[in-house]
């Protein structure tokens, strides 16, 4: 991280322009503003910005502008995305965790389960194919059929 001063008036990162940076103040106040709105925020100590055009390769979303001699911390988008990749977890699924739980819990009540050490337990299970149906027989026509059923129920044959 690189501390970086501003002079009022000074533009931080502008709305359009390619991030590079990310931003913490440190002291100072900044007036954040987006083109066709206007002054949308003032930050001061402590609000971050500039991180959603480096997570999403987005041009920059607004304009930061020192209201006020400004001091920040500057990180760099190689550092920022380091710092995000070591960080990272997978999101946690709660269903995925509950159902997860619950075989647990059916599994360790079964006899056989509770009889197979640790680490068997995890191995995944081999399905085996099921065996091929016989054909099905093939039926005739609707129409045969019909004139089929029509035939043996008749009175005169």
């Amino acid at each position: 991280m690189d501390t970086v001063k501003f002079k009022p008036g000074q533009t931080i990162i502008r709305q359009g322009d390619e991030g590079d940076s990310f931003y913490v103040i440190g002291a100072g106040t900044c007036d954040i503003s987006i083109r066709g709105k206007g002054s949308v925020m003032k930050a001061s100590r402590g609000v971050a910005f500039g991180e959603l055009a480096l997570m999403f390769h987005q041009p920059r979303a607004a304009t930061v502008t020192a209201e006020g001699d400004v001091v920040a911390w500057k990180v760099d988008d190689v550092t920022f995305k380091r710092i995000l990749m070591n960080n990272w977890k997978p999101p946690v699924n709660t269903k995925t965790k509950a159902s997860e739980s619950f075989l647990m819990k059916v599994l360790s009540e079964n006899i056989l389960f509770k009889e197979l050490e640790p680490a068997d337990r995890l191995v995944p299970l081999k399905l085996t194919p099921t065996p091929a149906l016989a054909p099905a027989p093939v039926l005739a026509p609707a129409p045969a059929l019909a004139l089929t059923l029509a035939r043996a129920l008749s009175p005169t044959s």
